[in-house]
């Protein structure tokens, strides 16, 4: 049965401070970056409105503070350069790169709203090195109400468009030595991690079967969660799941 996922980014600037918040079918996540207007002096987590797919999820906020001395830089994904991230929340790290980046660039606001549509033949197994994907989806991505991005794809890879042919698991690569706006950069970055979250329409996240501590070892190192410590005792945040495919005006609706 074709299926919806649909996630919102919203970024706001305040006074020296800028704030980054995403929710989507799994995960409900907000931080503060707060700066001096050159540097990063502190970044916080929101911890009234938090969703994630594992109860050990938000225990990554305890490393957010990694990133505080970081100079503030306008490319999406400096943080990354700054620090390693296998040891954070993706998606909360996601919104600390995003919301030092738009400190930088002076954004006073900015809004993402993704879609990906799955169809029947949308299937994935799990290998040694994780999610191997086969069949169709089609990613939206809009931005300040405006469609930045449409990608039709086959398995990983994008069939039509400017990026045809790329395959979204490692078409940084090319975006690194073939891209310079960045605005493009970060719709790209964004719209890769929906796909990824786009996985999930696949499974029961609540009825997950047996054993599956053992096939996350697969993923390995990947995140906070998926550290080799943590994975054989990773435990599902049950309950925690949203259908916003017939409701997108429900994303992120506490910060409205």
């Amino acid at each position: 049965m074709s299926k919806i996922l649909r996630r919102r980014i919203q970024i706001v600037a305040g006074d020296r401070s800028v704030r980054a918040d995403v929710e989507d079918n799994q995960h409900r996540f907000g931080i503060i970056v707060h700066h001096d207007g050159s540097r990063v002096l502190a970044v916080e987590a929101d911890t009234t409105h938090v969703r994630s797919p594992w109860a050990q999820c938000p225990g990554a906020a305890g490393n957010l503070p990694r990133l505080v001395g970081m100079a503030l830089a306008s490319h999406p994904q400096a943080a990354y350069r700054h620090t390693p991230s296998a040891e954070q929340c993706t998606h909360m790290f996601d919104l600390a790169s995003l919301a030092i980046a738009h400190a930088a660039r002076g954004t006073t606001r900015r809004l993402y709203d993704m879609e990906v549509h799955t169809d029947d033949s949308f299937r994935t197994e799990l290998g040694s090195h994780g999610h191997v994907l086969s069949g169709q989806r089609r990613l939206l991505l809009r931005r300040d109400g405006e469609l930045a991005l449409e990608w039709p794809m086959e398995g990983d890879e994008i069939t039509a468009g400017p990026c045809a042919g790329q395959n979204v698991r490692s078409m940084m690569r090319w975006v690194d030595v073939s891209l310079s706006d960045l605005d493009e950069i970060e719709a790209i970055t964004i719209a890769r991690r929906t796909l990824i979250v786009s996985i999930s329409l696949l499974f029961d996240m609540d009825n997950l079967p047996a054993g599956v501590n053992e096939k996350m070892k697969a993923r390995s190192g990947a995140c906070y969660s998926y550290q080799p410590a943590l994975i054989p005792t990773l435990t599902r945040a049950h309950g925690s799941s949203r259908d916003f495919s017939q409701r997108p005006d429900d994303l992120l609706a506490d910060r409205k």
